[in-house]
């Protein structure tokens, strides 16, 4: 039979069982059954609406007031919404670390310890300064393989061959940024030409601002035109 849902519109569709299309992560209303929508309601940027009520494209599962309170569907969440904005994966503060794309999530990326050759598990953003996780900075937190080196950190670094290995891989995710020479900056203090030649009765004057000569006359005119010496035939 068919379910009508309270507020809501349409009917479950026929037919519909327990493994079909997205499951529900609560029970409502005695098993499969989704929350109601209402047309025009607004919609989160991982939610979509269909005949069936509001399903969440993150978890592929509709939402039913209880799913969305998961610790799996917030990050989740947090996935999908990061894979619908153009990401920029700035280098790890720490040297053995490194943004890497996974064969199997080729569509975006992961931290990884490259001294370890493991994924890091345990940092929800992308800001590594001051993560001092299983596969950060040397801590209580470290992974117990992890702390090992960095404890001797000096020493493996100091291994041209295997530390070289490390960074020609992290250069790989993380190439460096070419140096664009500065320009010299233009000379603030230019050399002031020494005052023109003028007919008599004209004076120059030097103005900072403009770094030009104004002139004057005895008879108080004054003029940014240089006066011309008219030389008698």
């Amino acid at each position: 039979a068919n379910l009508q849902w309270s507020g809501g519109f349409g009917s479950a569709p026929s037919g519909a069982s327990a493994s079909s299309g997205p499951t529900y992560a609560g029970a409502r209303n005695g098993g499969n059954v989704p929350p109601p929508w209402a047309p025009g309601a607004t919609l989160e940027a991982w939610q979509e609406a269909d005949v069936n009520g509001i399903k969440c494209m993150a978890c592929n599962k509709y939402c039913d007031g209880l799913h969305e309170t998961t610790k799996e569907h917030q990050g989740r969440v947090e996935m999908y919404i990061r894979r619908l904005q153009p990401q920029t994966y700035s280098p790890p503060e720490d040297p053995w670390l490194a943004w890497v794309n996974d064969p199997q999530w080729p569509e975006e990326r992961w931290l990884k310890c490259l001294m370890c050759n493991k994924y890091v598990q345990d940092l929800d953003s992308q800001d590594t300064a001051n993560y001092d996780g299983a596969h950060g900075k040397l801590s209580n937190r470290n992974q117990k393989d992890h702390k090992k080196k960095m404890e001797n950190l000096q020493a493996y670094m100091s291994d041209q061959h295997y530390w070289g290995q490390i960074q020609a891989e992290r250069r790989r995710w993380h190439p460096p940024q070419p140096v664009q020479a500065s320009r010299p900056p233009p000379p603030t203090d230019q050399p002031r030409p020494p005052p023109p030649d003028l007919p008599a009765g004209w004076h120059s004057a030097w103005h900072d601002e403009h770094k030009a000569y104004w002139f004057y006359h005895d008879d108080r005119r004054t003029t940014w035109k240089q006066p011309v010496v008219i030389e008698e035939c």
